[in-house]
Parts: C-alpha cells; structure tokens; sequence
C-alpha cells in the first residue's frame, strides 16, 4: 500500500537500536506534493478518513489496526499511530 500512487518514497534512515548501535532502516516518506497527501489532519478527521478509505487492498481500518497490533508485537511504540487506534475504537458519532 505505502508504494501505490506514488504517494510515499522509500529512503533509508539512520536508527538508534536500544543497545546504542545506529543502522540503516527502510523507510517511506510521504512526498507532500502528491495529490493524495491530505496534510496535517487532526486524530478526529485522521480516523473519519480511514473509515470512509476502502480500496483493492481492504479497509483502511484493518490496515490501520493491524500495522498497531504488528507494531505493538514488535515492541515499537508509535504514540500518533496509538492516538489514531484509540480514536477509531470511539463510537462513530464521537468523531464524525
């Protein structure tokens, strides 16, 4: 999904591992000119986009949820992706 449209380049990045050690991580950065880019939205409309996005791939919910529950396994703590979770888990008149 992060490659489809064009939306998102890939680019490597410098990471601290806990241990202190720093390496080269993938990552995709949003490409801000892209008419996709929907810019800086607030968790409220953040999570009503991703409700209304439903596409080839599946729910945008899902994908959202389950990025969160793969992190989270991970031990990868993303607090603006926490915010958006907890916002979708509101009830649908909450944020809309």
């Amino acid at each position: 999904r992060e490659l489809i449209g064009g939306v998102y380049r890939e680019a490597i990045r410098p990471v601290r591992l806990m241990g202190g050690a720093v390496v080269g991580a993938l990552a995709y950065l949003v490409d801000e000119a892209n008419r996709q880019y929907a810019g800086r939205l607030d968790v409220a409309e953040q999570a009503l986009v991703v409700r209304r996005g439903h596409g080839v791939s599946g729910a945008n919910t899902d994908y959202v949820l389950n990025t969160a529950q793969h992190l989270a396994q991970l031990g990868i703590r993303d607090r603006y992706l926490e915010q958006l979770v907890a916002a979708l888990a509101e009830p649908v008149s909450a944020v809309a």
